[in-house]
């Protein structure tokens, strides 16, 4: 199937779920499992949903686009209203792009699992910015050097990777590896 550009709601199907005939006789579990979240051309019953604009493929969110959460979708969580993702999506989830909520704070980075992965998050309230390191908040890199060195090495258990971690002063051996022709280890 070819990319579209167009607009999809992030909700729940209750609607088709409430029309079930065996609705009454299902689980609490087994609603649960069907009620998940999922994209749709449609809005949901009960507006406003959470939406996507952008590059559609297979029914979901693929490619460039924007990720909308208006302003009266949730009152208990007011920081979350009004706030938007752009990026990109890859087969229904975000991969890589900038969180902006309502506030002004900001993630810019990659996810994995729809989770903040590699980025970092800043603060506009004077709080100290973080980065995110494999899902980790690292307060001990310093430099986006550093965070570019360490995603690279993400895969691996070299001694390297986890002295930038503990940013440890001195090196003990110097080694060869892809990254340059030497390299402290």
């Amino acid at each position: 199937m070819s990319k579209t550009k167009g607009k999809l709601f992030y909700r729940s199907n209750e609607k088709e779920l409430r029309e079930r005939s065996d609705w009454d006789e299902l689980s609490h579990d087994e609603r649960k499992q069907l009620g998940k979240l999922g994209w749709f051309e449609t809005e949901s019953l009960y507006p406003p949903d959470r939406y996507w604009e952008g590059e559609i493929e297979n029914g979901v969110p693929h490619g460039k686009g924007t990720f909308y959460i208006p302003n009266e979708f949730n009152e208990k969580v007011e920081f979350y209203n009004g706030s938007k993702f752009e990026g990109t999506y890859e087969n229904g989830e975000r991969k890589e792009g900038t969180f902006t909520w309502s506030r002004g704070n900001k993630y810019i980075g990659t996810y994995k699992n729809n989770k903040r992965w590699n980025g970092e998050m800043i603060y506009v309230d004077g709080n100290k910015d973080s980065k995110y390191v494999n899902g980790e908040v690292s307060d001990k890199i310093t430099d986006a050097d550093d965070l570019e060195i360490l995603a690279k090495l993400q895969s691996s258990e070299s001694i390297l990777g986890s002295r930038i971690l503990r940013n440890d002063e001195e090196p003990d051996v110097i080694v060869k590896n892809e990254y340059s022709d030497t390299s402290r280890k």
